[in-house]
């Protein structure tokens, strides 16, 4: 069944895993063939077998090494803290957007709509061992939007309007500037 054997080996792809035993089983069955006289002999019970030589052009392709399961792990944890920030984000934003044309007198239910979602996230845990820089920046900003948007909705209550006044651009724009550069690092982050 040696015949049968070289044309499986020959279909292991050379980004799989097991390419490089393949060829040395391919290469030990030639050997063998070659010992016992029938190298480029085809059996005559199977005459529709097809020898198929593969030549390999490029670079070797290196069997990595197992991932470290702390790496796995941290991953894993890293993913699942981005995704729960991402929801809190969308949530807390588009509780915000309401507020922010809400009228007066229900501006603070938003606002304490706004701190409870404020503190979901800041209970949330982020307990890789190592804990990626990027994702703990994302944290930190994503913080600080947060607190921007609700003073400014603050600020509406105690300025007693629905529209932006003096003080209360200025915590606007801020906010703003916050969320983009929050955007940015989410975006990077959900791409590791």
């Amino acid at each position: 069944r040696k015949p049968e054997a070289n044309v499986f080996l020959s279909k292991v792809r050379s980004d799989d895993m097991y390419y490089n035993d393949a060829q040395l089983m391919m290469e030990e069955l030639d050997e063998a063939s070659i010992g016992n006289g029938q190298h480029g002999q085809l059996n005559e019970n199977n005459k529709d077998t097809v020898f198929i030589k593969k030549e390999v052009t490029g670079k070797p392709v290196k069997n990595e090494d197992p991932a470290d399961p702390t790496n796995q792990a941290d991953l894993e944890l890293t993913r699942k803290f981005v995704s729960e920030a991402g929801s809190s984000i969308s949530r807390f934003e588009s509780l915000y957007q309401t507020a922010k044309t809400a009228p007066l007198g229900t501006k603070s239910d938003y606002s304490k709509s706004l701190e409870s979602v404020n503190k979901e996230f800041n209970n949330l845990k982020y307990s890789a061992v190592n804990k990626d820089a990027g994702v703990l920046e994302l944290k930190s900003t994503i913080g600080q939007w947060m607190s921007k948007r609700i003073a400014f909705i603050r600020q509406l209550i105690i300025d007693k309007t629905v529209t932006e006044t003096g003080t209360s651009i200025a915590l606007r724009e801020e906010g703003d500037r916050l969320y983009s550069a929050m955007m940015t690092q989410l975006n990077k982050s959900k791409k590791k």
